[in-house]
């Protein structure tokens, strides 16, 4: 079913809005809709040509892949009502890189204004009262100059509504009439900036991240000529829309192929929407496996720009407990917990261990044992331990259970202490783990790095 506002395809026949088998269909702003001429991928060839004008960063030399992705979105994002999953892009590159030249052709391509939602400063609350209240509730959503800024909420919050309607959530909101009003977020969203703001990695995990680089002297970007690419635009729906009875088996033909270069669950998600949309548009047939095996290889999980920073939020943890310095001094200088804790445990030429041993229980930490069986303890109330993670997601107020411990519980092999010690005073219960468990434990100065591992095919299962 494809709704355009005058009217709506259902079953090939176009229908006026009003009540059809027990559901109604309201009028709302006319949308451009299909061609309604003979469905064929030259289209999207046309498209996707004029997409590479772009200097991407997997160009050329990498298949054009930022550029098929970009077409796949476009593609999800006029279908994405109908879609379980709509991918999230955003497009980054500095200045005089060709983004609002780009931004100019994909509103164009995709019907202009009335099909789609485009702003460059748009609140969480005014992105969301907008597709609530207008009929055609699934339009994409073009968020430019989503840059960083000193205080990242706003932004964040709109990257939040985005994480919902990758997998149409339910957003439920109360009014001031004490009556709750909801309804399902299932648009696609596009962010362009400069720079990306700090994202979580729930957040990062439903991103594309399309990188652009500064146009080589003498090449330009195709004039977005409004009435060839709206009708460009209108001939790839006629294409989708005629492939439509496949999408399943094609999506799944990717899925496999993805799980199978080592991406989790979410990225077969992510991924093989964008590369099966793109499939539907660019070919009259389903895919072979070695077709869906050729992309994926280009889409390695460890070599894909938005999965570069991403560990396990245990790993993360670590990272930033272990790089924050104490004040303690030992000759004359600051170390950090990574090489009190380490000295502490006798992996260092540290004359005196017993030193550190007696020092980082005052910061609700403790090393019992030395070398490779060595175990640091990590309480799960302290005050000095609360000002280590304090302005991260771990940190918790004085008096609590720090949220740090639901992170340090996953640390393979911790364990929680069987009776509560002391640290410098204070009686804690602790969770415990051998530092063996941590990457790069035993080298001198080097915090620890996440560890990647590939998913396999009965992880993905």
């Amino acid at each position: 079913i494809l709704h355009c506002g005058d009217g709506f395809l259902y079953q090939g026949e176009w229908r006026a809005p009003g009540y059809h088998e027990d559901r109604v269909y309201p009028a709302s702003d006319k949308i451009p809709r299909p061609l309604g001429e003979t469905p064929s991928p030259a289209a999207a060839s046309e498209a996707l040509e004029a997409l590479k004008s772009w200097n991407w960063d997997r160009g050329r030399e990498a298949a054009d892949l930022d550029a098929y992705l970009l077409l796949g979105w476009t593609v999800t994002a006029k279908f994405g009502g109908a879609l379980d999953w709509r991918s999230t892009v955003w497009i980054t590159g500095d200045a005089g890189s060709g983004k609002s030249t780009l931004q100019k052709l994909l509103t164009t391509l995709m019907g202009g204004d009335k099909a789609l939602l485009y702003s460059t400063d748009a609140t969480e609350a005014a992105v969301r009262q907008f597709l609530a209240q207008h009929v055609q509730s699934t339009v994409p959503v073009l968020l430019d100059e989503a840059e960083p800024d000193l205080d990242n909420r706003r932004i964040l919050a709109v990257v939040k509504l985005a994480r919902q309607a990758s997998s149409g959530a339910m957003v439920l909101r109360g009014g001031s009439d004490h009556q709750a009003a909801g309804f399902v977020v299932r648009s696609a969203f596009m962010f362009s900036s400069i720079l990306i703001p700090p994202l979580l990695d729930q957040d990062l995990s439903r991103i594309a991240v399309l990188t652009l680089k500064d146009l080589p002297k003498g090449r330009t970007p195709p004039d977005p000529e409004h009435r060839k690419w709206a009708r460009c635009g209108r001939a790839i729906m006629d294409q989708v829309i005629a492939q439509w009875p496949r999408l399943h088996r094609t999506l799944e033909l990717y899925r496999q192929a993805l799980a199978a270069a080592g991406h989790s669950a979410r990225g077969c998600d992510q991924y093989g929407t964008l590369l099966a949309m793109a499939d539907l548009a660019m070919s009259d047939v389903e895919p072979t496996p070695e077709a869906c095996a050729a992309w994926a290889a280009r889409l390695k999980a460890e070599s894909v720009t938005d999965r570069n920073d991403q560990s396990a939020d245990w790993q993360r943890c670590l990272n930033h407990l272990f790089g924050q310095h104490l004040d303690i001094f030992r000759s004359g200088e600051r170390h950090s917990v990574w090489q009190w804790v380490r000295a502490a445990a006798g992996l260092t030429d540290d004359p005196d261990p017993l030193k550190a041993a007696r020092a980082l229980p005052g910061w609700g930490l403790r090393v019992v044992g030395r070398g490779a069986t060595a175990v640091l303890m990590v309480a799960n109330n302290h005050p000095m331990l609360g000002k280590l993670f304090e302005g991260t997601h771990w940190y918790s107020p004085a008096g609590q259970t720090g949220v740090w411990v639901q992170a340090i519980k996953r640390v393979p092999g911790a364990e929680s202490s069987p009776t509560a010690a002391n640290f410098s005073g204070v009686k804690a219960r602790a969770w415990q783990f051998r530092l063996s468990a941590v990457p790069n434990f035993g080298h001198e100065d080097a915090p620890p790095e996440p560890e990647r591992q590939a998913v396999t095919g009965e992880d993905f299962a």
